[in-house]
């Protein structure tokens, strides 16, 4: 997509305010910056940084070769505390995790460094990479059974995500020249399939048992260090019932084409405890609905958007159904793959044999 030079303009004083917000977190991290390269600019911007803890050249960039003495980290920056776990929560919550063995993201430090520009962390580097249903399913449960030894105050509340996309819808129906100008019975219908929706989520994350859950489970939420498989970002990270992390699975399977093997081989993954997809599709009703809202705000975009509105839209009064969907954005690197990676096994025995505590903290 082109962008104009007045969002190139808004794009590069971004990155200059990041990469400040970087340099000013790793001085006070005592680490020695020697390059910066901005991966990903959504709503928390990722950097490649070249990090050490003594004094060397800076290369040039972009980042090749390591001198002596320098690694590889993430540099993560959020301004938007509008998630549901802010990010110093979050930076918390999941070194606890990686303590007790998850498969997560390392942190390099103990704390989330606030800056005049952003709150900082600095984390493990890790690349997208393909990975099997069963890996996933196992990275899932060894997230859960860590998860049950700590305890979180936040809980599913499947609504609030929504408030402000349904205000916005409402604004475009009454703006000319957008796709949804004149088009108030389909958001009136989404409203009314959100409803029951909502009611019917609501009741199912009443019954327990309870543990940590990721809340965004999904392929692209899946990359590999140098340690193995691991799970990021867990800005919606909540007390919830496991089954909650299985929404995107069955969403995949009813919309992104996954094979329905995948359901099969992603529980066999996770062992014995496995919650079962009846429980998950109330949770995947309401990622389906909040993949349609979003399609109808950005179909004013460009025409495969608009395009998306009307596929995802059969979905509002009919759940599961319709054409396939494509991906809103870019199609991430880290996908599904039905032939297991060279470390497949590495990956799931590390992931199994991930120790937990013998009683909660």
């Amino acid at each position: 997509m082109t962008r104009t030079r007045h969002e190139q303009g808004l794009l590069a004083d971004r990155i200059r305010l990041d990469e400040q917000a970087v340099a000013e977190a790793a001085e006070i991290l005592d680490l020695h910056l020697a390059g910066t390269e901005a991966v990903s600019l959504g709503r928390t911007g990722i950097y490649r940084t070249l990090v050490s803890t003594t004094q060397m050249p800076a290369p040039s960039p972009p980042i090749k070769a390591l001198p002596d003495g320098a690694s590889v980290a993430a540099a993560h920056v959020t301004r938007d505390q509008d998630s549901l776990t802010p990010s110093a929560e979050m930076h918390t919550l999941v070194r606890r995790l990686w303590e007790l063995g998850a498969p997560v993201a390392a942190p390099l430090h103990d704390r989330i460094v606030s800056t005049r520009h952003g709150d900082v962390g600095f984390w493990a580097w890790m690349e997208h990479t393909p990975l099997t249903a069963a890996q996933w399913g196992a990275l899932t449960g060894a997230l859960h059974r860590a998860g049950r030894h700590l305890h979180h105050p936040r809980t599913y509340e499947p609504s609030r995500v929504f408030q402000s996309r349904l205000r916005r819808a409402r604004e475009l129906t009454s703006t000319p020249g957008h796709p949804l100008y004149g088009a108030g019975k389909l958001v009136r219908s989404f409203e009314a399939a959100l409803d029951t929706a909502v009611d019917e989520a609501r009741r199912a994350a009443t019954i327990g048992p309870f543990t940590l859950v990721h809340g965004d489970n999904q392929p692209a939420n899946i990359m590999r260090g140098h340690q193995g498989l691991a799970l990021i970002d867990f800005e919606r990270t909540i007390t919830a019932p496991p089954a909650l992390d299985l929404a995107g699975l069955l969403l995949g399977i009813q919309h992104y084409a996954y094979p329905p093997h995948a359901a099969q081989e992603f529980l066999t993954g996770y062992g014995p405890d496995a919650p079962t997809l009846d429980q998950a599709r109330p949770y995947a009703r309401i990622r389906e609905l909040s993949g349609a809202v979003v399609a109808m705000i950005q179909s004013g975009d460009n025409p495969q958007m608009e395009q998306q509105m009307h596929i995802r839209a059969v979905a509002i009064t009919n759940p599961g159904q319709g054409a396939p969907w494509t991906y809103l954005s870019p199609t991430p690197t880290s996908h599904l793959t039905s032939e297991p990676s060279r470390n497949t096994e590495d990956d799931c025995t590390h992931v199994r044999a991930a120790p937990a505590p013998s009683a909660p903290p």
